[in-house]
Formats: structure tokens, sequence, C-alpha cells
């Protein structure tokens, strides 16, 4: 591998050339590249990353390449963590249930339940949650191989994405131990304003 393809590999999850004016995302936006597998009922998707910015947010952002489909789903939502040197994460606050937020496909912005005072250098998680009898959405997220040894090394501290099966609403309180997420390689790509 060059340098310029590690560089390029470092800028991606540490915000690189691509950051947004307005707002912060998990992982800079150029590797957004594919619309994944569609996401499974009643699995917490963790997707993990390093405030560049300290701000207040109101808003997350998704990227919903497929929409959930069939049944509609019973509970859809997002939950933010604070996340330890050692790995445990702590729920700070969520969005509503909003059945309907992942009904259509481009970006979708959401309203979290209370502001959230994002401060840079921390470490935060975001999940994402679809509870439904009919097909979960597909959001976008790097593009990463489906192999299980990109789901090892994703998941070394700091660990960038893992789940929990299992789930019917927002992992709440916490905190939860690093070692109840499930490995996986699919990085949500989530924007905050």
């Amino acid at each position: 591998m060059s340098l310029l393809t590690v560089k390029q590999y470092i800028d991606t999850f540490t915000g690189g050339p691509h950051q947004l004016t307005t707002g912060e995302s998990t992982f800079d936006r150029s590797a957004a590249l594919i619309a994944g597998a569609a996401m499974a009922t009643q699995v917490a998707y963790f997707t993990f990353f390093t405030a560049r910015k300290t701000a207040t947010v109101n808003n997350v952002i998704t990227f919903v390449a497929t929409a959930s489909s069939g049944t509609a789903p019973t509970l859809c939502r997002i939950g933010i963590y604070s996340v330890d040197p050692s790995g445990n994460f702590t729920s700070v606050v969520s969005t509503p249930n909003v059945t309907g937020m992942w009904g259509s496909t481009g970006a979708i912005t959401q309203g979290l339940n209370a502001s959230w005072s994002k401060s840079a250098g921390s470490r935060y998680g975001v999940m994402c949650l679809c509870v439904t009898t009919g097909t979960p959405p597909s959001l976008m997220q790097a593009n990463q191989s489906s192999d299980a040894m990109t789901a090892t090394i994703l998941a070394r501290l700091p660990r960038v994405c893992g789940h929990m099966t299992g789930q019917t609403d927002v992992p709440f309180p916490g905190p939860f131990a690093d070692s109840t997420l499930v490995n996986n390689n699919r990085p949500f790509y989530v924007e905050f304003t």
C-alpha cells in the first residue's frame, strides 16, 4: 500500500480535506460510497467517531439508499452515546420514535429529543435502529470489505463500528461495555447539525 493510499484511508476517519463547512459527520463524506445491505430488524448499529468540532447539535441526518418497505416499522430511532477511553458507552440523547423516518430515500433530517453539546476531541457513538416485520432500509455507509478480518480490525479500540442484536428500543442508559458489541464492518455515514 502506498503512503498516499494510507493517508487517504486515515483521512476518511479523521475528517480529511472534505469536512463539512456546517455541522460534522461520522467520517469523511467522500468515503460514503455504498448503500450496503438492508439493516436487520432489532439490530442496533453503532458508528463511533471523535468529534472535530465543539457545537450544540439539534439534528441528525442519515442518508437512505433504499427505503423501508412492506409493513411499516414500529420503531425507527437514532441514539447518541458518549464513549470513555476503555470503549464503554453511555446514552446521551436520542431522537423520538418516528416510524416513517426511513420510509423514503435521500437525506433524512431528524430532530433530537434535546440539544446535545458535542465537544471537540471527545469520542462518541451514533446508533441507528429499525424494528419492523417488513424490509428495513439501507443507509449509506463507508465502502468496507465484507470479510471477517475487516470487522476485526474495525473493532480494535478505538472502535469504528459494531452492533447489538435483539433490541426493541434505544439501548439506554448504560454504560455498556465495548464487549457487548458484535463486530461488523458497517460504519454508517451520519451528519450532525
